[in-house]
């Protein structure tokens, strides 16, 4: 076991990482300590930190054997799919009919015959004069009267 710690990538075994896998021996077996430093070099986490946390989570959960671990990783793998069966049902948006139906609206618009300005712009001015004119009128009716 002590060898196997820098072959599986996780550097030169210290004194504290020895005492530590002892003490882990003392509490799980020792083809579970190897499986969780499997699945630390898989996760490609090369820390025995993670190794300890691993096996600090299977501890909790009262975890003894290689049995438990398979059905542990069973129940993981159902959650994790339950959990994404759920974001895709989550929730849906609920777009308004107009926001569909502006692109229409715009349409509508575009078809419309277009103004003709230089007529407009002529009526306007037409008008203006009009206005001027009679304005016109009523001040000279006005300066005859007094």
């Amino acid at each position: 076991m002590t060898g196997s710690t820098s072959q599986q990538g996780f550097g030169a075994q210290t004194a504290h990482i020895g005492e530590r896998i002892c003490h882990w021996l003392t509490i799980c077996t020792e083809e579970m300590v190897i499986h969780a430093m499997k699945l630390a070099v898989e996760h490609n986490v090369l820390r025995w930190r993670y190794v300890e946390k691993i096996l600090q989570n299977w501890y909790s959960k009262k975890i003894k054997s290689m049995a438990d671990i398979a059905i542990e990783q069973q129940r993981f793998q159902a959650r994790k799919q339950q959990m994404a069966r759920q974001q895709v049902n989550r929730r849906q948006e609920i777009i308004p009919k107009w926001f569909h139906q502006r692109h229409e609206e715009e349409v509508l618009c575009d078809q419309q015959p277009t103004m003709d300005f230089a007529a407009e712009r002529q009526k306007i001015l037409a008008l203006l004069e009009s206005v001027k004119s009679s304005e016109y009128h009523k001040g000279l009716v006005d300066e005859k009267s007094s």
